[in-house]
């Protein structure tokens, strides 16, 4: 497996405080930022990214790049991804904590050796050099949405919370999402994640946390 090259700082995050305690992001106004806001950089984030993965796919198909620049760049892309997803949820890399960066850092090791064997089946032939070969490659850019719900999910299990929903967006379209949020409250871990329903990581619900203790809810 090659060492990824042309290595670039994450690129930053939107410029809010982060409340530790309420587990949210305040704006310049004092005032917390709502989760659709948040949501929204991290889904721009991913779509710069994913556009990113199909441009440098785009240049191997046409004999631009070398199979191995192309895998050591996407690489570089699909880490930034993970870890701008992890570091979204927890208010900012200064507020990461090193169990969040060693989830990031396991999740990350994943995806390289997913992307290993996406190499391997270029070389081979498997996989061949056209459309199908650029819509595999940006669905790891799509990863951070899901690193971001399950930072989240840690975040809220250790926090007490003991059920969790799913809630759809005008933008879902899946049959598993409508399936998810007809549900309403489950137990935690009883919810089918986002990232392994049919529409996998493209997928655009939020996801409601209660504490049965207090009734405390929390929406990532």
């Amino acid at each position: 497996m090659p060492e990824p090259i042309n290595a670039q700082p994450v690129r930053s995050l939107p410029q809010f405080r982060w409340n530790a305690t309420a587990n949210r992001y305040i704006g310049a106004n004092g005032r917390f930022v709502s989760q659709s806001t948040i949501r929204a950089g991290l889904d721009s984030f991913i779509t710069q990214t994913t556009r990113s993965m199909r441009g440098i796919s785009q240049q191997l198909i046409s004999g631009e790049l070398t199979l191995a620049q192309w895998q050591a760049e996407m690489m570089v892309l699909s880490k930034d991804a993970n870890l701008a997803g992890v570091a979204l949820d927890r208010g900012g890399w200064h507020s990461m904590s090193q169990a969040d960066f060693g989830r990031a850092g396991q999740k990350i090791r994943g995806e390289y050796t997913f992307l290993d064997n996406f190499a391997s089946e270029i070389e081979s032939g498997r996989q061949r050099l056209d459309g199908s070969l650029t819509r595999r490659a940006q669905l790891y850019g799509e990863q951070g949405r899901v690193s971001y719900y399950d930072s989240a999910e840690a975040a809220a299990k250790r926090d007490g919370f003991d059920e969790e929903r799913s809630v759809l967006t005008p933008a879902d379209s899946c049959d598993e999402c409508v399936t998810e949020d007809a549900k309403g409250w489950q137990r935690m871990g009883d919810m089918t994640p986002i990232g392994d329903r049919t529409c996998l990581s493209n997928c655009r619900c939020f996801v409601k946390y209660r504490r049965n203790s207090d009734g405390i809810t929390r929406t990532v």
